[in-house]
């Protein structure tokens, strides 16, 4: 059951990469082909942006080739590579969105006045990674599991206000796909009882 589930976060994690990779080769494309709503702005604006995307889609893809090829079998090692996953990301994802904002009147103070709360979320996400595989069961391990449930959920509902709202379809879907099958890591046994949250006797 533990490789099925983790085989499935991989899939889905694939998916969110692959749909990452082709919005950030599209976010290049459509402003060269003159596609209205994309000439607006110089063209290095979207080359940043797409930067950031891309990457972020090469370790989505990786991350979740690995799971979904069985070297990552373990639930709680899945949930801890992906709060990983995502929480560099997000540090990358906002640091070339911040660039390219502000493109091409850089400032410095500005930049990373900018992307300072990506970068805060993401150093977040990966201490709690880290956290996460200290071993140890306590009240800490309990305090994460519910900080990463809210989280999860509360980013989840935003992707869908996004999808909902027309805002950012693209974006929308691969947040509603990772938090979705973040949340379902959650609440499987072997995580619970790696952070506590549910006993042996309970398995």
């Amino acid at each position: 059951m533990a490789v099925f589930i983790a085989k499935n976060a991989g899939i889905a994690f694939m998916i969110v990469g692959a749909i990452t990779l082709l919005g950030g080769i599209l976010t290049i494309i459509l402003p060269i082909a003159d596609v209205e709503g994309y000439s607006d702005r110089d063209i290095a604006y979207f080359i940043i942006l797409a930067i950031g995307e891309i990457i972020a889609g090469l370790l989505y893809f990786i991350y979740g080739r690995r799971a979904n090829a069985g070297r990552i079998t373990k639930q709680i090692d899945v949930l801890t590579q992906f709060v990983k996953v995502v929480g560099l990301a997000a540090i990358i994802s906002g640091v070339f969105s911040t660039a390219a904002s502000i493109y091409p009147d850089i400032d410095l103070g500005t930049f990373f006045a900018g992307a300072i709360s990506s970068i805060i979320i993401g150093v977040i996400l990966l201490v709690i990674s880290i956290l996460i595989k200290d071993g140890r069961k306590s009240i800490l391990d309990k305090l994460l599991w519910t900080a990463l449930l809210i989280a999860f959920l509360s980013l989840f509902l935003i992707s869908l206000l996004e999808i909902l709202a027309v805002d950012n379809v693209v974006a929308g879907a691969v947040g509603v796909l990772t938090y979705v099958f973040m949340v379902i890591l959650l609440f499987e046994p072997e995580v619970e009882l790696s952070m506590g949250i549910r006993t042996e006797e309970n398995l």
